[in-house]
């Protein structure tokens, strides 16, 4: 009786999953039909969001989806180092601190804005105001008598209006570059222009090794297989580990720096499957989604005020450190746009990925704000209180 309860709810589960899936992909097609920027993202984190906003019956997401989700953008950011990745890493500790003492600045001065015109409490004001996060910043504010809920709705608030902008903005400062689905449509386009008949492929061999006719791929090689499980592999150890350490956005760091330790390595590393990116784009766009509701959209109405002038101070502040930032460094446009963005981690990385950007810079930017967030924050709030 319990086995059959269990496989019920599996079945459930893997029906909801489907189905947030397919919104998610229609979406994603309406938005490149409509030349929508970065439209895996977008147009799936609008179809599902407008689904659950209109009371469509989604099942929550399983706890360990934002994990895999996470660690799939790390292995796609990972596999991008190469052996002098790590060496420019080191050399982003002034880059870094620069953003991290802004954000913390202008996290403040909107906080103190929103007091100034609205009746919002001084600790709901400043830790919702501050980018450090949904969970880090309720969860610490509670400890000073904050309006957690309020604080989540301003944190949730900036995130989505800044998610859905910069992507347009992003089309402006940087053309994004060719993305694996349409990669993929070339190589069939050219494959079918090509009048030349390709031989056929013998017979697997008996010790799947890799040889065959030229021009033709076996189905199952050892060769090609391994360095595709090894990437899984590594991806999902590193992303668990760090994770359990409490590392903020752990999935994603733990795996970009394992496989992208591997890489740098020389370790042969590949894309686990074609679209993987994109996969990842999609499944990121439905997460943020699912953060929509019909309750959701009534709670804002109810902030529009301070969300408004909250949005605007960081939103510009941030479009003014990427200027800084790119004069400083001669950082390309798309890493200073992204590494300097007052919205999440996971999606700013992506984003990053998607025009052109260094994901891996934007990666570390965005782990030294957040870290800097959660322990500076608790300390300047005691003693503005004092």
């Amino acid at each position: 009786m319990l086995t059959s309860f269990h496989a019920k709810k599996e079945a459930g589960l893997v029906t909801d999953l489907i189905s947030i899936f397919g919104v998610g992909a229609a979406g994603w097609v309406l938005a490149r039909l409509a030349r929508m920027p970065a439209p895996a993202i977008i147009g799936s984190m609008l179809a599902v969001g407008l689904a659950k906003a209109s009371g469509f019956d989604f099942a929550p997401l399983p706890a360990y989806y934002r994990q895999v989700v996470q660690i799939g953008i790390g292995t796609v950011v990972g596999l991008r180092f190469t052996a002098g990745t790590f060496w420019q890493l080191k050399l982003m500790l002034g880059p870094a601190l620069l953003v991290a003492t802004w954000m913390v600045f202008t996290g403040l001065g909107a906080g103190y804005a929103l007091l100034a015109v609205t009746n919002l409490d001084p600790a709901t004001a400043l830790f919702g105001s501050v980018p450090g996060g949904i969970a880090e910043m309720s969860g610490i504010a509670i400890f000073f008598g904050a309006d957690g809920a309020k604080v989540a709705l301003l944190q949730l608030s900036r995130i989505l209006v800044v998610s859905f902008v910069l992507p347009l903005v992003g089309e402006r400062v940087a053309r994004p570059e060719c993305s694996g689905s349409e990669v993929v449509l070339k190589d069939l386009v050219a494959a079918a222009e090509n009048d030349a008949p390709r031989p056929k492929a013998g017979p697997l061999p008996d010790d799947f090794s890799c040889r065959t006719v030229p021009g033709d791929e076996p189905a199952f090689c050892i060769k090609t297989v391994l360095p595709k499980a090894l990437t899984v592999t590594a991806g999902a150890i590193g992303g668990i580990i760090v994770s359990l350490l409490g590392v903020p956005a752990g999935g994603m760091v733990g795996a970009m720096l394992t496989v992208g330790s591997l890489k740098a390595a020389g370790v042969s590393l590949e894309t686990p499957f074609p679209c993987f990116q994109e996969a990842a784009q999609l499944g990121i766009g439905c997460l943020i989604g699912m953060s929509f509701s019909p309750e959701t959209l009534l709670a804002m109405t109810g902030v529009a005020l301070p969300v408004a002038v909250l949005t605007t101070i960081m939103l510009g502040s941030g479009l003014l450190l990427a200027r800084v930032l790119r004069l400083l460094t001669g950082w390309d446009p798309a890493t200073c746009l992204f590494g300097t963005a007052p919205a999440g981690f996971t999606l700013m990385v992506l984003l990053s990925e998607f025009y052109g950007g260094s994901s891996s810079r934007v990666a570390m930017l965005h782990l030294v704000r957040l870290t800097s967030m959660i322990l500076i924050m608790p300390v300047v709030f005691g003693y503005l209180v004092k």
